[in-house]
């Protein structure tokens, strides 16, 4: 029934052995090598998308790092704008205020002025008077009792225009 066959037995065994060294040359090899490839490829893919996350992650730091320093930069600078616009209004208001002094003092000076002129005025009108009745009690003979009428008239002629005169 059954029987072995030493030298087909022999040449089956070599066959296989070529046949699975053939397979193994041929295709098992190249698949070895392929999936080494692979796995390797697959592992550095791993590494690079690591690496990525973690200069995403250093980014996204480095970003919220630089937001935070502008807005403390921007912040710095919205208060020297308001130091500086504090210290040009106070430069400003100190300049306006010399200017009133300054103004001030010119119409002082100018009223002082116009006062010592119509002083002026006042003692020139006086003195003319008193030419006048001075000439008028030297053209007239006159007796006591009309020198004293003159000179209260001479007094009321002095209120009148000293009250008449025009006040600075």
């Amino acid at each position: 029934m059954f029987e072995i066959n030493p030298s087909i037995l022999a040449i089956q065994c070599l066959t296989f052995v070529v046949g699975m060294a053939f397979i193994w040359w041929i295709y098992l090899k190249p698949l070895g090598r392929h999936l080494k490839d692979r796995q390797e490829r697959i592992s550095k893919a791993i590494q690079d998308s690591q690496a990525a996350r973690e200069e995403a992650d250093r980014l996204k730091a480095q970003t919220a790092k630089d937001m935070d320093d502008l807005r403390d930069k921007q912040r710095l600078a919205q208060e020297e704008a308001r130091a500086e616009a504090g210290r040009l209004r106070e430069q400003l208001m100190e300049q306006a205020r010399a200017e009133q002094a300054r103004m001030l003092q010119a119409a002082r000076r100018q009223i002082e002025q116009e006062t010592e002129e119509a002083m002026r005025q006042v003692r020139a009108q006086a003195a003319d008077l008193v030419v006048k009745a001075s000439s008028k009690l030297l053209a007239r003979n006159l007796n006591q009792k009309t020198q004293g009428a003159l000179a209260l008239k001479f007094i009321k002629e002095m209120e009148k225009k000293k009250l008449g005169a025009p006040r600075a």
